[in-house]
């Protein structure tokens, strides 16, 4: 009897997959039953690390959960599906926000089941460096930018204490496969619309100017419904929320302005004479990543970006400004940890501006616990230890945004 799409899935406790599984279960069964997974064969990978070094941070552990999938028919089945999925339709795996790898049998070894989302994306990866390769990306580029994969499982890590992969990190890596994300020596840098809810300005001299587009604002500047900013505030005193209502006319640009990350309700006048716009939300951005793990220097963060102009150029993406949205955008990091420090100098080169947040970034980038409570964060070094103290004390670090000025 013919085991249907759906039978098969649940049989590996999977009760929510993209619907191009189904369009290509057939094949992909053909495929599997007929030579096996190809994606956790010893020579696809010896093959891929040598023409890409694939694997710099976890050779040992992709090999061993490769050795154990190939003993396992069902798993290897299922990378081949999800592998012909992603060819199908990558971008539909990204929207579909509930589907799930294969449930770990009670006391077994999770790892096999885990990984196999990373060798169905290694299926995409030959394509992937062709296509940075055809826009004449460097070949350090290309390879940092594919071994991202390996990399999560590092990120995967710092949560579960433990190797292994899961459906988030699958769509998270679809970005270096797309590929829209490149990995530019110290710093990540996304090829996306702006999603900020600002317009930016920039004058003759090279001053720039931030008004807020249209939207309502907690009286503290930032975006009502952020973290510790739920209240529309008393009617007719300073504490009432606002809008931000951007206007442009035949002449000039008015709105409310944006000073170090928090809207301001007078509002401002930018004519067109002095100011020309040159972001909207939705126009064509470089985003930045700051992946974890190495410092964050000035010099380094500077070389990153002079050669992120470089290579894209060459690329041939038009993008109208380089943003970064994250906690690290958060104007209290100031206080917390003064002027000199390497985050603070780093949030320096940018016009900060408020996004919607909830204050749960710190959680899972800093302390890698994204559902912990303050009291049980670590204060292992001076910046967990400082922000720590403001979570206990009531207070929030939200995440920014920042258009670069540099």
């Amino acid at each position: 009897m013919t085991v249907t799409c759906k039978e098969f899935l649940a049989s590996l406790g999977i009760a929510v997959f993209p619907d191009a599984g189904e369009t290509v279960y057939a094949a992909a069964c053909a495929r599997a039953d007929g030579t096996g997974s190809v994606y956790v064969r010893e020579d696809y990978l010896d093959a891929l690390d040598a023409e890409l070094g694939l694997f710099p941070f976890h050779r040992d552990t992709v090999y061993r959960a490769a050795a154990a999938i190939r003993e396992n028919a069902a798993l290897s089945r299922f990378t081949v599906l999800l592998a012909e999925t992603l060819r199908a339709d990558a971008a539909g795996v990204q929207r579909c926000r509930d589907w799930t790898l294969p449930a770990v049998p009670e006391g077994e070894d999770p790892l096999p089941y885990e990984m196999t989302g990373f060798f169905a994306e290694l299926a995409l990866v030959r394509e992937a460096a062709a296509v940075l390769r055809a826009h004449a990306v460097p070949e350090d580029v290309v390879r940092r930018t594919m071994a991202q994969l390996d990399w999560s499982i590092t990120i995967f890590a710092g949560t579960r204490h433990r190797p292994g992969y899961d459906a988030s990190r699958v769509r998270w890596t679809l970005h270096y496969l797309k590929p829209d994300i490149l990995h530019i020596d110290r710093l990540e840098f996304e090829m996306k619309p702006f999603s900020g809810a600002v317009y930016g300005f920039r004058n003759a001299a090279g001053d720039v100017r931030l008004l807020m587009a249209d939207g309502r604002l907690h009286h503290s500047g930032q975006l009502l419904g952020s973290a510790g900013c739920l209240d529309d505030g008393w009617p007719g005193t300073p504490w009432q929320a606002f809008d931000a209502d951007f206007r442009e006319t035949e002449d000039a640009y008015e709105g409310c302005p944006v000073e170090n990350g928090a809207a301001s309700r007078v509002r401002e006048r930018l004519e067109k004479s002095e100011w020309t716009r040159f972001l909207a939300p939705g126009d064509p951005v470089l985003s930045v990543h700051i992946p974890a793990g190495e410092r964050l220097s000035h010099e380094d963060v500077c070389a990153s970006y002079r050669r992120a102009r470089e290579i894209f150029a060459a690329y041939g993406y038009s993008y109208r400004a380089v943003v970064c949205t994250s906690w690290l955008m958060s104007p209290v990091l100031g206080e917390l940890l003064g002027e000199e420090t390497n985050i603070v100098r780093f949030q320096r080169d940018y016009r900060l501006f408020p996004i919607p947040s909830g204050g749960r970034g710190v959680y899972t980038f800093l302390y890698n616990m994204p559902d912990a409570r303050p009291e049980e964060l670590p204060a292992d070094t001076t910046l967990r230890r400082r922000v720590r103290e403001r979570l206990l004390g009531g207070g929030y670090v939200l995440e920014g945004g920042g258009v670069l000025t540099i």
